[in-house]
């Protein structure tokens, strides 16, 4: 998307969700949830999990494939899915490591109770899809230091338009060593659960 806003040191922050789509008037159609992340990431092993806000167990999963295309320093990759559920629902991204990466929630709180998110409660977003036209989506937008989510034309396989991809000097460290040492941690107890709960390098417990 040419509104986009590339900043040269965007590589610093880490992958994150950027673009859900799972409501539309009618029958549902095109469902979808996008990961964006620096080009030429390095996409294996790293999965986009579905859970249901009922039981806060996963319902679907799917990995994450690599992106068709790349706007610049970034890339988003489109993960397919049929039937992704209107809500209260969730959806994690989980590193190689088993690192929860993102938590977001859409219609209402969610925590999870199994699965590779267990013991996080998710970030609920501030927009909803509730029957939208067709061809919409709930997007992230704005920068690191102020994320926030819009419901917008889908853009799937496009770095949104609004989203400003720098780190300011607001931002503690990236996001991908901050992953890289929660794995360490993980490997030492398979209690400790990390989720992102603002946006690539925030961590919350």
């Amino acid at each position: 998307c040419l509104g986009s806003v590339i900043s040269a040191r965007a590589a610093v922050i880490g992958p994150f969700l950027s673009e859900i789509h799972y409501d539309n008037v009618g029958a549902d159609s095109n469902e979808f949830v996008a990961v964006t992340g620096p080009a030429g990431f390095d996409w294996v092993g790293w999965q986009v999990v579905l859970y249901n806000g009922s039981d806060g167990a996963p319902y679907a999963s799917a990995g994450v494939p690599d992106p068709a295309t790349a706007i610049g320093a970034w890339a988003e990759a489109v993960v397919a899915f049929g039937g992704i559920q209107n809500g209260p629902d969730a959806v994690a991204l989980i590193s190689p490591h088993g690192v929860v990466a993102e938590f977001l929630a859409y219609e209402g709180p969610v925590a999870a109770i199994d699965g590779p998110a267990a013991g996080a409660v998710a970030r609920l977003l501030p927009v909803v899809e509730n029957g939208v036209a067709v061809g919409l989506s709930l997007q992230r937008q704005g920068s690191p230091a102020d994320w926030d989510w819009v419901l917008a034309s889908a853009t799937q396989g496009l770095v949104n338009d609004g989203l400003v991809l720098e780190r300011t000097s607001a931002l503690p460290a990236p996001a991908t060593w901050l992953l890289m040492l929660a794995a360490l941690w993980g490997g030492f107890t398979r209690r400790s659960r990390v989720a992102v709960a603002d946006g690539p390098g925030v961590l919350a417990g």
